[in-house]
């Protein structure tokens, strides 16, 4: 009887190696090491009880990736990375809505400036406040 196609070939189900020796592995939301667990089939995991993030390898090639990243330590360099380049992010598009904002009271400069405009602007002061608090929330993360 041939296996069923959605399933994986056997040699890639129910992988088992070696324990971990290596400790942490950062959250990839917070960022904050996290102990790596072994499961009971001593495959390894992270749970962040903070974000509610749970982390699971399962198949040989990733756990070894797993692995690798967790002792070189290059997850947090990557993560690290992720949150530079949202921190830019970011600041790009509080430069890019401070400067839609000043086009809306300009051209409502000139004529009335109505419940739309108005409106319009409260929006715009509301989405920075928002994008603000995420970047210094960043810059605050250790």
């Amino acid at each position: 009887m041939s296996e069923n196609p959605s399933k994986p070939p056997a040699n890639e189900r129910n992988v088992t190696l070696p324990p971990n020796k290596q400790t942490a592995f950062p959250c990839p939301i917070c960022g904050m090491q996290r102990n790596i667990r072994d499961s009971k089939r001593e495959k390894p995991y992270v749970v962040c009880d903070d974000c509610g993030v749970q982390l699971f390898v399962r198949k040989a090639e990733g756990i070894k990736k797993f692995k690798e990243l967790a002792a070189t330590g290059a997850a947090s360099h990557i993560i690290q990375k992720g949150r530079v380049q949202r921190a830019v992010e970011l600041h790009d598009e509080i430069k890019k809505l401070k400067i839609k904002r000043s086009e809306v009271e300009d051209q409502s400069f000139f004529s009335i400036f109505n419940d739309d405009s108005k409106n319009a602007v409260r929006t715009i002061d509301q989405q920075i406040i928002a994008l603000e608090s995420e970047l210094h929330a960043l810059g605050e993360a250790p």
